[in-house]
């Protein structure tokens, strides 16, 4: 007759704190969640504020055109950091990467507690493509879509390359990353991360998935 009597027993003062406090750790924790969320939100719509169908109906894209919305060739040139986010200015090059003109647009990057957004402004200041990080992708994961709407989305990801991809950065080895380039559904390319840590030259090349030959750099 005694375990009927003890399991009705009033729980101990630390029992009680212990339950209290792990429903204020819960409440605290969801509360956290939600705010990074919100946070994360506001942050991408401020990024993508104007990537929108109509503000792009019948444009021209100066600078790119419309297939490419980018020069062919082109030079990137990081500005002074801010506090929300970094900047490269796109600069049309020739093949051996030279500078042939002014600027044609820039990059923005918008810091998010959950991913980075990246926009391309032109020099008319419309947007003209947004490319984001997929965090739930396995290893590193973007994508890039157009602000028109027209055409497939673009993915770079590191895929089933991303364990190799570890040990490669981890022995300091010459290539040390290898992406995937997939429009919409087909494996298009495979870009290659040339130069480690420690190495001071370092590019991408771009081949084609069944070649040797890279066809851009």
């Amino acid at each position: 007759m005694e375990a009927p009597y003890s399991q009705m027993e009033t729980p101990s003062g630390a029992q009680g704190y212990c339950r209290c406090f792990g429903k204020v750790a819960g409440g605290l924790c969801g509360v956290f969640v939600l705010l990074v969320i919100l946070v994360q939100a506001a942050l991408y719509w401020w990024a993508t504020l104007h990537c929108s169908t109509s503000a792009l109906k019948g444009y021209s894209y100066p600078g790119g055109g419309s297939d490419n919305l980018v020069p062919a060739d082109s030079l990137l040139v990081e500005q002074a950091p801010r506090w929300w986010g970094a900047s490269f200015i796109n600069i049309p090059a020739d093949s051996a990467g030279l500078s042939t003109g002014a600027s044609t647009g820039v990059y923005f990057r918008t810091w998010g507690p959950l991913w980075n957004t990246y926009t391309y402004e032109d020099v008319l200041g419309m947007k003209t493509f947004v490319v984001r990080d997929r965090p739930l992708a396995i290893g590193g994961s973007h994508k890039l879509m157009r602000c028109d709407g027209e055409g497939p989305s673009w993915v770079v990801s590191e895929g089933s390359h991303w364990l190799m991809n570890g040990i490669r950065s981890l022995f300091g080895m010459y290539t040390s990353r290898v992406y995937n380039v997939w429009k919409g559904d087909t494996l298009v390319a495979v870009t290659e991360k040339l130069g480690g840590t420690g190495q001071s030259h370092k590019q991408l090349i771009f081949r084609d998935p069944n070649k040797a030959e890279p066809f851009a750099s």
